[in-house]
């Protein structure tokens, strides 16, 4: 997996997340009006999170791929270049984690 993968798949993650947060918001500003339009846009929050569900370890493992096969490959420079790109994607990997939990905390407390 190359750099640029594990980015594409970063970004994309953290889009499902804020689309997650906007729909969840969107749930709970058609509660009172229209229920069934409010569940829809639960179910869709709850979707765009479990599109992540296998996207963290994709990313961790391209992430290990890339540091063991890059240090053999490429002069010391491009090894100093990518191992600091894998530690800003490991920290923002990281950052994912306590987001996901926050927008699906308000996705369990949406029918409370």
């Amino acid at each position: 997996m190359t750099c640029d993968e594990v980015r594409c798949i970063l970004k994309v993650m953290m889009h499902n997340i804020a689309e997650a947060r906007d729909k969840i918001h969107k749930a709970n500003e058609w509660k009172e009006r229209n229920r069934g339009m409010a569940d829809w846009h639960r179910q869709m929050a709850a979707a765009h999170l479990d599109f992540n569900s296998g996207a963290a370890q994709m990313a961790r493992d391209g992430l290990r791929e890339m540091s063991s096969a890059h240090g053999h490959d490429h002069d010391e420079h491009e090894y100093h270049h990518i191992r600091g790109r894998c530690e800003a994607y490991e920290e923002w990997l990281e950052h994912i984690a306590p987001e996901t939990a926050e927008v699906r905390a308000m996705i369990d407390a949406y029918g409370k």
